[in-house]
């Protein structure tokens, strides 16, 4: 399970390409990259079941196309970009929690138990990947 996990977000968390001066300052920052990227990892390795949307198609339909999920569930929005990220909960049958991620894979921002209506869930912080779960609350 956690090889498929690295290999959902390796195949979408790059390294920036930049130049570094001396070496310690690169391996201070792959090291940052990685706790990072193992933060959504980490989050993603205690479901059972992930799904990703990664075409706008999609991303549009996201969870509306569902009555209901389970909670052992995770939904994956992969973009291209990172940027202020909108969701909405108009036409969902049941609450969820969302969480968004920056391009390193750290929590930026999160929204929980999100009931059915919600016009404007917002990223506090620019984000590249947004999960979406059931939440557990009533």
């Amino acid at each position: 399970m956690l090889n498929f996990l690295n290999k959902i977000i390796n195949n979408s968390l790059h390294k920036e390409n930049t130049t570094l001066e001396r070496k310690d300052e690169e391996k201070m920052n792959n090291e940052k990259v990685r706790e990072n990227k193992s933060e959504i990892i980490r989050f993603l390795s205690g479901f059972s079941i992930i799904k990703t949307f990664d075409t706008e198609v999609e991303q549009n339909i996201g969870l509306l196309k569902y009555k209901n999920i389970p909670f052992y569930a995770a939904f994956i929005f992969r973009f291209k970009e990172e940027k202020i990220r909108h969701f909405h909960t108009v036409g969902m049958m049941f609450n969820i929690d969302i969480y968004f991620f920056n391009k390193k894979g750290k929590l930026v921002s999160k929204h929980l138990n999100c009931k059915s209506g919600l016009e404007d869930l917002c990223s506090v912080e620019p984000s590249k990947y947004v999960v979406e779960i059931k939440s557990k609350e009533v």
